[in-house]
């Protein structure tokens, strides 16, 4: 009976999975509710088993991914069982849905995982005769191997030169000459060479001869026809002088008694190189040199193997490191829009940056009357002022999972809603506003004594519909939203300045919003080139006794204000203002009714009761 065939998953270069495949397997990645210890763990299912073999946030990896199955002695039967990821064997690949044998051993992909179904080694026992047991009693035997001398010597060499290959060498030219070196000294050849390939043609890499056979004598070529049969068979060729009449009519054989080939073999299954190692007759005529042996041959086939798996780890090493550069730098660009949570996430899926129509909450502030103040200011001071207020402002966005869209001037956008999904962005928005106002007394007292006045920000915040992407270009990446919802939540912001108002809501994020903060509508707005008029609330952190009352009577007064009862909300207004005298939104919407009062503006169902604003 055949062995049953073996199945092993790599993910990132480490091993994570090894078992006998004797029964259907289901490879795909761990679901959110199942508990992690059943990462790489078999698992009994209806039709077999199932090995989650990925955490539930890799995305090249489905939920149920692939199905294998074995198929007689050495052929597997693989099912895609995802609908959307493909299964990649080599160049080809196998659709959602659709299935495919193949002979193992074989190796496929599946997202970034890396799955090898391989027949085991058949192992042999040594003879008795070669075991010698310890007898101590109650003591731990350990087995001796026994070898004579003449044999044992030339296998520790053998092993010394391939651990030389395997260690020694940290690049591709260190395997190379190792190699080569190693087909001389070990195998006793009177030349070692490393051919690799570049499309149809071999290039040498390295080169070795016996100090027997001087360089300048020795300037044969490899023979096309054992190249071309290692290329054909992918397994180690050796040839030996046998007296055919043909082994001399093709001119790179030329002076050689003995040809040896071992392919070098990727991790494809493709030759990318070869080792090839010959012994010379020395001159026309000379007969009796050696010949090489299979065993010999076995050993340059080992090389072979070596020198493949050297090269991998070396590839595997730069891709590695390029991928830590590029993660790195990823890391560090995303780290200035976005918490290092998201920036990691970033770095480890771009896509996401892709452009697509989202909704998101905006934040806009900035500080008052920046221009007047800097103007009192020493350049210098300014710049150290501005710096100081916009890197708390930013702490306060990133503090609550906002990305950092822009700076202009005294001015920061914040973003939440995008790239990832954010079901409380109206909410995380507004904590962050709040967070804000309440840095500023911190602010104020640091710059007294340059400022000499205190300063205040105005906030504007709306939520919408916007396109969000990289705005910005190849050379420069600007990750952020364009549209009317940004030019809304902008003209928000402006509106604080004329409603005295440090955080001003519309009424998509106000209906986005819980208990958390208190609010009060404040007016219809019609501003500059937005079609639509909208409701404006003011924000404020929490609702005492003083803000209620401020709050109802206002609203009453806007409520009677929007039917055209001016007189009415003049009066309700004139006694709101005489407890809140500061409450400017009053002292504005006072100054509205008595103008309409004074221009005897008649009652008319057409009447617009939306606010145009003097400016932005």
């Amino acid at each position: 009976m055949a062995p049953e065939l073996t199945l092993d998953v790599f993910y990132k270069q480490q091993l994570i999975y090894s078992g006998a495949l004797s029964s259907p397997i289901e490879l795909g990645r761990l679901k959110r509710d199942e508990p992690r210890d059943r990462l790489c763990v078999k698992q009994p299912i209806a039709n077999g088993f199932r090995v989650a073999i990925v955490e539930p946030g890799e995305a090249s990896i489905s939920r149920d991914h692939v199905l294998v199955e074995p198929v007689g002695n050495t052929r597997i039967q693989l099912t895609n069982l995802s609908t959307g990821n493909l299964i990649r064997i080599g160049a080809e690949t196998i659709g959602a849905g659709e299935s495919r044998e193949i002979n193992a051993p074989a190796t496929f992909f599946v997202g970034a995982a890396e799955v090898r179904v391989e027949e085991p080694p058949d192992l042999q026992s040594l003879a008795p005769s070669s075991l010698k047991l310890g007898l101590v009693e109650n003591a731990i035997t350990v087995p001796i191997l026994e070898l004579p001398d003449a044999q044992a010597e030339p296998i520790v060499d053998w092993l010394e030169s391939i651990v030389g290959v395997l260690q020694s060498a940290v690049s591709s030219t260190d395997f190379y000459n190792q190699a080569a070196k190693a087909m001389v000294k070990l195998v006793g050849l009177d030349s070692g060479r490393v051919l690799m390939r570049s499309g149809q043609t071999w290039h040498q890499q390295a080169q070795e001869f016996a100090s027997s056979v001087p360089d300048q004598e020795y300037a044969t070529r490899p023979s096309s026809q054992i190249l071309g049969s290692l290329l054909r068979d992918k397994r180690t060729v050796w040839r030996n002088d046998e007296g055919n009449s043909d082994w001399n009519m093709e001119m790179s054989l030329k002076y050689i008694q003995a040809v040896v080939a071992a392919p070098i073999i990727d991790r494809y299954g493709e030759v990318i190189g070869a080792l090839y190692g010959d012994r010379l007759t020395g001159s026309p005529g000379q007969t009796n040199f050696p010949q090489i042996t299979k065993v010999e041959a076995m050993l340059v086939k080992i090389l072979a193997a070596s020198v493949a798996a050297g090269l991998a780890r070396v590839e595997q090493e730069r891709l590695a490191k390029e991928q830590e550069q590029k993660a790195v730098a990823a890391r560090t660009l995303f780290g200035q829009f976005f918490t290092p949570e998201l920036s990691e996430r970033l770095a480890a899926d771009p896509d996401m940056l892709k452009g697509r129509d989202t909704e998101v909450t905006l934040l806009f502030c900035d500080i008052r009357d920046f221009s007047g103040i800097s103007e009192r200011l020493d350049p210098t001071v300014t710049v150290n002022w501005i710096g100081d207020v916009i890197g708390v402002l930013s702490d306060c966005v990133i503090a609550h999972q906002g990305v950092l869209v822009d700076y202009i001037g005294d001015e920061l956008l914040a973003m939440w809603g995008a790239p990832s999904e954010q079901p409380d962005q109206a909410l995380l928005a507004c904590r962050a506003a709040v967070a804000m106002r309440d840095a500023l007394p911190e602010l104020n007292e640091s710059w007294q004594s340059l400022l000499k006045a205190p300063f205040s920000f105005g906030i504007g915040i709306n939520t919408g519909i916007a396109r969000v992407g990289n705005t910005g270009s190849k050379q420069k990446l600007k990750y952020g939203p364009l549209g009317n919802t940004v030019n809304l939540a902008s003209r928000v912001r402006g509106m604080t300045k004329y409603l005295g108002s440090e955080i001003l809501i519309t009424a998509a994020t106000k209906a986005r919003l819980n208990s958390e903060f208190a609010t009060r509508r404040l007016c219809k707005v019609r501003v500059a080139n937005i079609a639509k008029p909208v409701d404006l609330h003011e924000l404020r952190p929490q609702a005492d006794e003083h803000w209620n009352t401020l709050r109802q009577g206002y609203e009453e007064a806007l409520d009677v204000f929007e039917q055209q009862d001016f007189r009415k909300a003049a009066g309700v207004l004139s006694g709101l203002i005489s407890k809140y005298p500061e409450d400017h939104a009053s002292l504005v919407l006072l100054s509205r009714a008595v103008g309409l009062l004074v221009s005897g503006a008649a009652v008319d169902a057409s009447w617009d009761a939306a606010w145009v604003p003097p400016g932005k």
